[in-house]
């Protein structure tokens, strides 16, 4: 993995990405080899109080001690560490590296007890220890935790009922009663995944679940809990191993929690990060009280091509003409069944601070990826195309491939589907002009951004593409956004794709 790729990945010591809450929380994690990660939140758009990051990552002007992107809230809240004597008195020839957030770097000289008081935590944090909540001190039982989980083969068991898709169990209110040590078991996350998530209660009673293993590889959540949407979890201590290689989004308790709560609830873990990693939480919608995740998040060893997309974003003057002029088609207005992709997102506050496109203009403007990364396993990459505000048209985007670059791979276009005997032999048939869509989004308005893609198989439903590097097009139909008509002139962009196995 070269720097490039290393640079794509979102790792945040406590949360990877939050735009829900997160109060009287604390990072304590050695971020191994992490030039630009966090040493609390990656991407803050939501509001984060009271809370601290006692370590950093590795300063190299990348780094943030606390956020490295901020568009939410962030009050009461720091980055714990004492300035170097190095960055003191800085060599004469040389400018001391400074963290993103240097604004909210506590530098003074304080003990414990002090730091606990500056930023509120003495009012949420019962018989601290240090700069570590109390799990034992800050219980909160939960009403209706009714079910008794005692052993591994219990833990197991629920596992299993809710992956499988029971609601019910799913939806259940539980309590453990006794601490759980699983001998060193490889398990999958509780909630597999957005289809089967958790819904429940579950109360740890203040009870630790040690010594188990969870493999991200295959799936789209990994954590303790893969997926909670809108479940309760209090009072739960983790102590385990999480292999993010293969995976999407990774956080040490939970993966995704989807508009959920945790209180008192402690992470203790060694971590190989994801594309999308945090140390409690990989991403937050709901809201984290009073929790702590202590431990180490590094790259995955051996340094393998991971599923990272490489930063350098092209503007549409890189890869295209610079303005494409459209015109109007005769063609009825186009209407999508959804107006907005359901994984498209608005594009941030900060990249939208461009002049406005001249009056009765008609222009395309797009960013996106050269280089997109997608694993063998999950079919799923990062594309990050943006259809800014300079544009003035709403967007579909489709990845396509050439018959000409199946066949440089191989591919029997026959046996697979994608073309008859008959249409190869056809006179105006040209390999290098006929396209395979391999993923289609649904309607992206300007202003927005779409960040993840999943290729299909082949037409043949069966055969997907191998690990390799492939030369590929971005197509982008422009639909005006008041009439829908659609443009006659398409854009189309070369991107290298790349298939890794993970």
């Amino acid at each position: 993995m070269n720097s490039n790729q290393k640079l794509a990945f979102r790792v945040g010591a406590f949360a990877a990405q939050n735009s829900g809450t997160i109060h009287a929380s604390v990072a304590r994690v050695n971020l191994g080899g992490i030039q630009n990660g966090s040493g609390f939140v990656f991407d803050n758009s939501g509001t984060v109080t009271s809370s601290l990051s006692l370590r950093t990552p590795k300063n190299t002007g990348r780094s943030a001690g606390f956020c490295q992107n901020n568009r939410g809230r962030i009050q009461q809240s720091a980055w714990i560490k004492p300035h170097t004597e190095t960055e003191k008195n800085p060599p004469a020839d040389k400018k001391p590296k400074l963290y993103k957030d240097e604004q909210l770097r506590h530098v003074e000289e304080s003990t414990d007890a002090d730091i606990l008081q500056k930023y509120g935590l003495t009012e949420h944090w019962q018989g601290a220890d240090g700069l570590m909540p109390d799990a034992k001190a800050n219980t909160r039982a939960l009403e209706g935790a009714t079910v008794d989980i005692a052993t591994g083969k219990d833990l197991l068991e629920l596992i299993a009922r809710i992956n499988s898709g029971d609601m019910d169990a799913a939806a259940g209110c539980y309590r453990l009663t006794a601490d759980i040590n699983l001998h060193g078991k490889s398990i999958a996350p509780l909630g597999i995944n957005d289809g089967c998530p958790f819904t429940g209660m579950l109360d740890g009673g203040c009870y630790k679940i040690s010594n188990f293993k969870i493999k991200a590889k295959g799936t789209e959540y990994a954590g303790f809990f893969g997926y909670v949407k809108g479940g309760k979890i209090s009072n739960l201590t983790l102590d385990y191993v999480l292999s993010g290689k293969g995976g999407n989004v990774c956080g040490g308790m939970v993966g995704y929690n989807d508009g959920g709560s945790f209180y008192n609830c402690h992470v203790r873990l060694l971590m190989d990060v994801s594309i999308c990693s945090g140390g409690f939480a990989g991403k937050n919608t709901g809201e984290l009280v009073c929790c702590s995740v202590n431990g180490r998040m590094k790259f995955p060893v051996p340094l393998l091509l991971y599923l990272a997309p490489v930063l350098a974003v092209l503007l549409i003057g890189a890869l295209v003409a610079g303005i494409i002029a459209l015109t109007r088609s005769q063609e009825p207005p186009y209407t999508p069944p959804d107006r907005i992709d359901i994984n498209a997102a608005p594009v941030p506050d900060d990249n939208i601070n461009v002049p406005p496109p001249p009056a009765g203009s008609n222009r395309i403007s797009f960013e996106v990826q050269q280089e997109i990364f997608i694993s063998y396993a999950t079919k799923v990459g990062i594309m990050n195309y943006v259809n800014p505000r300079r544009s003035t048209q709403d967007v579909i985007v489709s990845l396509c491939v050439t018959d000409a670059e199946l066949q440089e791979h191989g591919v029997d276009l026959v046996a697979t589907g994608v073309r008859t005997a008959e249409e190869m032999a056809a006179a105006n048939y040209n390999p290098a002009k006929a396209l395979t869509t391999l993923y289609k989004s649904d309607l992206l308005p300007i202003g927005y951004k779409l960040e993840g893609v999943k290729i299909s198989a082949l037409p043949d439903g069966r055969t997907h593409l191998g690990v390799g590097k492939y030369n590929m097009l971005i197509v982008i139909n422009a639909y005006d956004p008041v009439t829908h008509e659609k443009a006659v002139i398409n854009a189309q962009a070369p991107v290298t794709v790349e298939i890794v196995d993970r």
